[in-house]
């Protein structure tokens, strides 16, 4: 999605190499799809206010992109990932396999709430990610870290979040 104020609802993806659904815009939605991606189920590239709600994500990749991912036990990249990205939402979203479930990298000033988080590697991941609110997320059967904050990550509020079976 390259255009601002686009909204992307009720599709099914699957994508075998890359990305499910990727935006590069500001102000938009990606609500209520099933998406199923190698590397990201759904990546925000330096994108802005928006709000990603309701999504069904599987993290999964098959053939060559299976091996070049490194990951055959978990299936590949992340569930959701921000990349340079500033006041967005992530709501209520399912995430299952893959390495990080929802990855902030270099990202301030995002909602990260309600979300359900299985089967990853690791459950929630900051990068270089300051001011973020991690808010009542389920994370589940991940093999290393629940809730992870990595070098310069700070300021960030972690509250209400419940981790289950974590490495």
């Amino acid at each position: 999605i390259f255009a601002d104020r686009s909204e992307l609802s009720g599709f099914k993806i699957r994508s075998g190499d890359l990305f499910g659904i990727s935006v590069n815009s500001n102000f938009s939605v990606v609500s209520n799809n099933d998406v199923q991606g190698c590397m990201a189920g759904i990546i925000l590239n330096k994108a802005h206010g928006n709000l990603i709600q309701n999504n069904s994500i599987m993290v999964a990749c098959d053939g060559l992109s299976g091996l070049l991912s490194g990951s055959f036990s978990q299936g590949g990249g992340d569930g959701i990932q921000l990349i340079q990205c500033y006041n967005n939402t992530i709501r209520d979203n399912s995430i299952e396999n893959g390495f990080i479930g929802i990855f902030l990298d270099t990202s301030s000033g995002n909602l990260v709430e309600g979300n359900r988080v299985k089967g990853s590697t690791n459950g929630i991941g900051l990068l270089s990610a300051v001011g973020n609110d991690i808010v009542d997320n389920t994370v589940q059967k991940v093999s290393t870290q629940g809730i992870g904050l990595l070098k310069f990550s700070n300021d960030s509020t972690i509250k209400g979040n419940t981790v289950e079976e974590s490495g």
